[in-house]
């Protein structure tokens, strides 16, 4: 008899055992699934991101571009909980010395706030030299826009350097690189 018994505490153990290692795998399953879904939403621009900028032979430009403000070259100056867009759009206006005006306008996402779009900002063409054309407002930031690769780099006012990503697999791979 004792020995049934003791059967039955060894299987009962075996059962209780058994079950919490199923909890275990359990929760940590929800805990990848949680941890991927974390991931994916914060490697989602709210936005959509493209370069359709296009410049012709004088240097006109057509299309235009959004892309999302990251600081490449020194990530940890990246805010976590702020998310800045910029939109450059050509016009068809020209300055007084015959150069294009473009128009640009910043989109920022805070949290879980809804996106606030900012009133356009006039840039005019600062400088051409080879294949980059460099804007600045009036706050003197620079923006400059190689022809060639399409990318464009940000320098403010106070020498920070920023640049504009504007596809979504690479706006994946930085925020998937600041995440980890």
């Amino acid at each position: 008899m004792k020995k049934i018994l003791k059967n039955k505490k060894i299987l009962l153990l075996l059962i209780i055992g058994i079950g919490i290692i199923v909890i275990i795998f359990n929760l940590y399953s929800k805990n990848q699934s949680l941890e991927f879904q974390v991931y994916s939403t914060k490697s989602s621009p709210d936005v959509e991101l493209y370069n359709a900028l296009s410049f012709n032979s004088q240097n006109i430009a057509s299309g235009e571009v959004v892309g999302f403000v990251s600081f490449y070259f020194n990530t940890d100056k990246q805010p976590r909980d702020l998310r800045q867009y910029i939109k450059i759009t050509p016009s068809n206006d020209f300055d007084e010395k015959g150069k294009q005006i473009f128009y640009e306008v910043d989109i920022v996402k805070v949290g879980n706030l809804p996106i606030h779009y900012f009133d356009p900002v006039p840039l005019s063409v600062k400088e051409v030299k080879d294949n980059v054309i460099t804007l600045t407002d009036k706050s003197d930031n620079l923006f400059k826009i190689n022809k060639i690769t399409r990318k464009i780099v940000m320098s403010d006012n106070t020498g920070d350097q920023t640049v504009l990503i504007t596809s979504e697999s690479s706006f994946r791979d930085f925020q998937n690189k600041l995440l980890k």
